[in-house]
């Protein structure tokens, strides 16, 4: 909300000419709004900082499931030794159906050629090219009954997969990145390559005084008269979610 209203740099112009030759206190609510801002630095970014950190959780939790929904299935697909004996024994059944062909013998096919594989029938109807293939599978005993029940027990996590919409997945992700790209900004704004040096120093370039050269004079005394270390926790939340981030 505070974002969709922020004044426009002719406010801020405007209420600067003012002042300059009156007195602050003779501006109006909205005018002194405009003013308080403008006061304070990095202002529009440090809204849109909140902003992030507001839904930030919400979101990395949200297309965390997501990806993990994809990745879920895509791991168990490489690590089913069924999953890889159903494709060999599809391309030596396809390779069977085309001996007569004078083609080489096929290596591989695609995955987009899967639907075909489901609607090749036989001459009566009845089988499809899976089935039979399937049924094959089934014929070898009890080894071939329990890798038909390796590849059954793959359904959920396919199903889950394919709800999601990759495309809105790959959308949401990039927004983030657009989102961590503005906190590094901010913390750029603030002096975090002076603040990691000064590490947890107690001298000139510490923490809480490179924090309090970007504040407002007022809030400058305020922070110095209640004693506290405001660029400490920003500096430690946001570290702690860009390694989330990045491991997640």
């Amino acid at each position: 909300q505070c974002l969709g209203g922020y004044p426009k740099e002719d406010d801020f112009a405007n209420v600067r000419e003012w002042c300059k030759n009156n007195d602050p206190k003779g501006l109006d609510e909205a005018e002194h709004f405009v003013r308080v801002l403008d006061l304070v630095p990095h202002a529009k970014l440090r809204l849109q900082v909140l902003d992030i950190r507001h839904h930030f959780d919400e979101n990395l939790a949200r297309t965390t499931q997501l990806a993990s929904a994809i990745k879920s299935a895509c791991d168990s697909l490489l690590q089913s030794w069924a999953w890889r004996k159903l494709l060999r024994e599809l391309l030596e059944f396809g390779n069977e159906l085309n001996k007569h062909r004078p083609q080489d013998v096929a290596k591989g096919f695609k995955a987009s050629s899967f639907h075909k594989i489901v609607d090749v029938k036989a001459f009566d109807g009845s089988w499809s090219m899976l089935e039979i293939v399937v049924e094959s599978m089934l014929l070898d005993g009890p080894h071939g009954q329990r890798h038909v029940d390796d590849i059954i027990s793959l359904e959920e996590k396919f199903t889950a997969a394919g709800a999601v919409d990759v495309k809105a997945l790959l959308d949401d992700v990039a927004e983030m990145q657009k989102s961590l790209n503005v906190v590094k900004k901010f913390l750029d704004c603030v002096g975090v390559g002076a603040v990691r040096q000064a590490g947890a120093s107690s001298g000139p370039n510490s923490l809480e005084t490179i924090f309090l050269l970007y504040l407002p004079c007022t809030q400058q005394e305020e922070a110095q008269t209640n004693g506290t270390q405001p660029s400490m926790g920003l500096l430690r939340n946001w570290t702690e979610l860009f390694s989330r981030y990045t491991a997640e």
